[in-house]
């Protein structure tokens, strides 16, 4: 490895440090106990029917995630031919995952909104919530008392599955919705620089390529409210929290889309002479070559 190459790998490797460090904390808040909040039975919001995803976890991470990943790495190797350009638009794109999941997994726990299917997860006991209202209905009834002004905890929950009930207490802000907006945005954002949308030609296809996966975060979005896994308020500040950080992650690593040089990332790190140029298509090649002879 070269000294332009040890100073590179030197530059960023506190920035990935960093990264990895933030995301151990976001990711700890999914272990911890949400704030329990007081509920009504008689809550209609939360009474809804607990039901499968229809876009689970895992999808939601390769759509949001691994696919503008890929797609930055494709344009990189085929297009700019660079692999200062890809490491950048990799490590952007990871950092803003980063800072809106653990944004929104502390602002859950803290929250401890209900979900709208929190009362099937809770699998309330009948006596418990007639004992609290003042009734002396015997344990095995299956009437159920009006309990107008009773607020209960979880204490009244009969499920044994923790986590599921759990989940259920971790409706605001949406997780779905703030990555899908986060990474997809990212992306527009990406395929705005790299195809120079604002060159004042105004082809309508780079608009349509634009707004594309912002309509893929806003069906993703949008089935959770249908899946009864959130609220409106809870899809709606999700996804502007996305947005917020896809747009303060992207600036910090490249310029205004109105700017000549958007489709590239900075490079005020390094001097002109340790910079090759993301434009020249032998940087790539020369790369891989000095990685194979070391």
């Amino acid at each position: 490895m070269d000294v332009p190459r040890k100073k590179y790998f030197i530059s960023y490797l506190p920035d990935w440090i960093a990264l990895i460090l933030f995301g151990v904390i976001g990711a700890a808040f999914t272990f911890l106990k949400p704030f329990d909040r007081e509920f009504s039975i008689n809550d209609k919001s939360i009474q809804h029917q607990f039901k499968s995803d229809s876009v689970p976890f895992w999808l939601a991470v390769v759509i949001c995630y691994i696919v503008p990943v890929i797609a930055i790495v494709i344009i990189c190797l085929f297009v700019k031919r660079s692999f200062y350009n890809m490491h950048i638009g990799i490590l952007a794109i990871t950092l803003a995952q980063v800072i809106t999941l653990t944004f929104t997994n502390i602002i859950k726990n803290m929250v401890g909104r209900h979900r709208p299917d929190f009362i099937a997860r809770c699998k309330p006991d009948l006596s418990k919530i007639n004992m609290a209202s003042a009734f002396s209905i015997p344990l095995n009834t299956t009437i159920l008392s009006d309990p107008t002004l009773s607020f209960f905890t979880n204490t009244i929950c009969t499920n044994q599955d923790k986590n599921v009930l759990h989940d259920g207490m971790r409706s605001f802000p949406s997780g779905h919705s703030s990555a899908s907006f986060c990474g997809l945005f990212f992306f527009s954002l990406y395929l705005a620089g790299a195809l120079s949308l604002y060159d004042r030609k105004g082809y309508a296809a780079k608009a349509i390529i634009f707004v594309i996966p912002l309509l893929v975060a806003s069906v993703i979005a949008v089935s959770r409210t249908s899946d009864y896994r959130h609220h409106w308020q809870d899809v709606t500040v999700g996804g502007l929290l996305g947005m917020v950080v896809a747009y303060f992650v992207y600036y910090v690593y490249y310029p205004k889309l109105s700017s000549s040089s958007c489709n590239s990332p900075y490079y005020q790190r390094f001097s002109d002479t340790e910079y090759r140029s993301h434009d020249e298509e032998e940087e790539f090649a020369d790369f891989n070559s000095n990685s194979r002879q070391n």
